[in-house]
C-alpha cells in the first residue's frame, strides 16, 4: 500500500536538535559557537554566556578557575578623569589603613 503525504507541519525545536547533536558528536561546541559568532556577532554569543554562567558551570564541575581582574581595572582606570583618580587613590589608601 502507498500512501501520499501533502501539506505535512512539522515543529521543530532547535535547542533539542542542536543538543541532541552535540550528545550524539555531530557537531562540536566549538564548531556551534563559531558558527553563532558568525550569524550573530560576538558580543551578541557574549551577552549570553554571562560571567556568572561561566562561574556557576565551574562551581557545579568544581573547577578551580584564577580571576585576574587587573587588566581590567587598568582599563577601567583609564577612562577616569583627575577627580575619579584621586577619589580611587583616596579609597585605597583608606582602606590600607
Amino acid at each position: 500500500m502507498l500512501v501520499e503525504l501533502r501539506d505535512v507541519e512539522v515543529h521543530i525545536e532547535p535547542e533539542t536538535i542542536l543538543t541532541q547533536a552535540i550528545q550524539e558528536g555531530d557537531i562540536s561546541v566549538d564548531t556551534l559557537v563559531r558558527a553563532c559568532v558568525d550569524e550573530e556577532g560576538a558580543d551578541a554569543v557574549l551577552e549570553v554566556i554571562s560571567p556568572d554562567i561561566i562561574k556557576e558551570y565551574c562551581i557545579k564541575r568544581d573547577i578551580n578557575i584564577e580571576l585576574n581582574y587587573f587588566p581590567q581595572i587598568v582599563e577601567a582606570v583609564k577612562e577616569f578623569n583627575t577627580t575619579e583618580k584621586a577619589m580611587l587613590l583616596w579609597q585605597l589608601l583608606k582602606d590600607e589603613g
